[in-house]
């Protein structure tokens, strides 16, 4: 399949255009109801979020949604998936009410599961630390962010880091620091200096120092964030 390949590949733009043709030619051959478009349309979004593109990715995880939903039911895996994809996409869009709601809705949903999906579960847990993040509430961000780790351990890394970043929200800037040291120490490990993994680190270093007054070492650490891009 192109479109998967090409998201493999990280090409999302290609990909984008693979599935948007996709969508399009199952409407015509298949219905516009039918779950292959549902799974395009799925793709599409994903591909939209990479590129940065979260208000008309959420349009194509509402269309998956109701598709999704009219097929297989409200309580199926698909319907839970497409609601965290939602949610996921207004959160990336800065439209965190609907972001809470969708994502509380997909936990819900998930948890509901005979086989529990501990990623996925893990995955809306992240998003919720985030979302609470953006709304100022750090300690409920660190509740779920430390729920998250503890749901699907694959997710410690970045659990550490939306940890630290609450932690200095709450002006515990040397244990956010030290939680940091150690996340970019892992990081530089398993993805080497150049990576966009070690830069979100760094940025959130530089953000945690300036927020602790400590401010030519933040810009240090800005500066080697932006180099490691």
């Amino acid at each position: 399949d192109c479109g998967a390949l090409c998201m493999t590949q990280q090409r999302w733009d290609v990909a984008m255009d693979h599935f948007r043709r996709e969508v399009a030619a199952r409407i015509v051959i298949q219905g516009a109801e039918h779950l292959d478009v549902a799974t395009a349309a799925t793709n599409l979004g994903k591909c939209l979020m990479e590129l940065r593109q979260p208000h008309t990715a959420a349009q194509h995880f509402l269309k998956a949604h109701r598709i999704f939903q009219r097929h297989l039911g409200p309580g199926s895996i698909e319907v839970a998936t497409a609601v965290l994809e939602i949610g996921k996409a207004y959160h990336a869009g800065f439209r965190e009410d609907l972001a809470l709601e969708h994502l509380s809705i997909a936990f819900s949903l998930l948890q509901q599961q005979g086989s529990r999906p501990r990623s996925k579960i893990g995955a809306v847990l992240m998003q919720l630390g985030s979302v609470y993040l953006n709304q100022g509430d750090c300690a409920t961000a660190i509740q779920k962010f430390e729920a998250a780790r503890e749901e699907y351990p694959g997710l410690s890394d970045s659990a550490d880091l939306g940890i630290a970043r609450a932690m200095s929200g709450l002006g515990k800037h040397m244990e956010a620091e030290a939680l940091l040291v150690t996340t970019k120490a892992a990081r530089l490990s398993e993805y080497g200096l150049r990576s966009d993994e070690v830069a979100e680190v760094q940025e959130a270093l530089a953000e945690t120092l300036a927020r602790g007054g400590r401010v030519p070492e933040a810009m240090a650490h800005a500066r080697a964030a932006l180099a490691t891009r």
